[in-house]
């Protein structure tokens, strides 16, 4: 996950295999589709035109919707993979502001995560 490129960054299959955590079908799955979204979410931040900027739309839709009721749902995958979804959210939102502050600024709102009581900025479209 680039959003947290610092120098101790690695790769999430080196931090799976690493953590001693043999990953089944499911899992691999479950990371597959984090993956994806991230990578989405990250390349087409900036995205003017509309199927890329669709793309980016539905990766952070995705990412920001709070429903654990799917199980392929970003929080229950996230605790699935013992991943810490707010930390995620919070890196990507931090990186979109830098890629493309007036796309963060322009479409800002707030909004409360249901578990944890944390405010975060939620760059939905209007």
């Amino acid at each position: 996950m680039t959003f947290l490129s610092e120098p101790d960054t690695i790769a999430a299959a080196q931090y799976f295999a690493t953590s001693g955590k043999n990953l089944g079908p499911e899992e691999r799955l479950m990371l597959a589709v984090l993956e994806d979204a991230v990578v989405r979410f990250e390349k087409f931040a900036e995205a003017r035109d509309g199927q890329t900027e669709r793309l980016f739309l539905e990766a952070k839709d995705w990412i920001l919707d709070e429903d654990t009721d799917w199980p392929f749902s970003f929080v229950n995958i996230c605790e699935v993979l013992r991943l810490d979804s707010n930390y995620i959210r919070r890196g990507l939102l931090l990186l979109m502001e830098k890629q493309c502050p007036n796309k963060a600024r322009k479409k800002t709102r707030r909004f409360v995560s249901k578990t944890t009581m944390k405010t975060f900025t939620n760059p939905r479209a209007a």
